[in-house]
């Protein structure tokens, strides 16, 4: 029964899309994931509706849960050749999605890691693609490299140890249990206590995730 509804409201808020009706389709995606948590695929999608509304640490937010998902799949040795070849082109659209957000963010370390990954499957990738993400990653070496030039010149005088400084900011979230009616498994009791922690953070400040580091 969920699966016919998902369908449903998919193809509702692939209209919605056409129609650059964007909050609404984000709603309807939304609705999907409460019936299916683990549907990969509509992570992928809500992580586009946000990208067109320009939310993009939402978008990375739902692309990494997505990927993670997919990951968790795709280890699984009981897929059919079909669901597995499905599986690996949504982990290429996903990977692509959470460098969009992380360049996005302007977190060039972040998006490094994904065009890494994206390269890694390149033989998958048109030679569009390939060409396009070569070039983001020179473009996005080339501004790490003049923000720590920059940074360097402007340190010197106060002896800071530049590769300490480099990582503040950096996006590093490895669980993604911000909606809460995502399933939540946790690893031992430090993962329970940060759950608890972020469900009472969640009505003051919405966007903000507590992680072990």
């Amino acid at each position: 029964m969920n699966r016919e509804a998902i369908d449903i409201l998919v193809h509702s808020a692939w209209k919605l899309l056409e129609a650059k009706d964007y909050l609404g389709a984000r709603e309807l995606y939304t609705q999907g994931l409460k019936l299916d948590p683990f549907d990969a695929t509509l992570w992928n999608y809500r992580s586009n509706a946000h990208m067109k509304l320009q939310h993009p640490e939402l978008a990375f937010t739902d692309a990494a849960r997505g990927l993670q998902l997919l990951d968790d799949k795709l280890a699984t040795t009981n897929l059919s050749p079909e669901d597995r070849n499905f599986s690996v082109f949504m982990k290429i659209d996903l990977l692509f999605r959470c460098l969009l957000a992380a360049e996005n963010l302007d977190i060039c370390q972040t998006a490094l890691k994904y065009i890494d990954r994206l390269l890694t499957n390149s033989h998958l990738l048109s030679n569009e693609a390939r060409q396009t993400i070569l070039s983001k990653q020179k473009s996005l070496k080339l501004k790490i490299k003049t923000k720590r030039h920059a940074f360097a010149r402007a340190s010197d005088s106060l002896r800071l140890n530049l590769n300490d400084v480099l990582n503040l900011g950096t996006m590093r979230i490895t669980k993604y249990p911000w909606n809460e009616f995502e399933p939540f498994n946790s690893e031992n009791d430090i993962e329970t206590e940060l759950k608890e922690i972020n469900i009472m953070l969640e009505p003051i400040a919405p966007k903000l995730l507590v992680v072990r580091m």
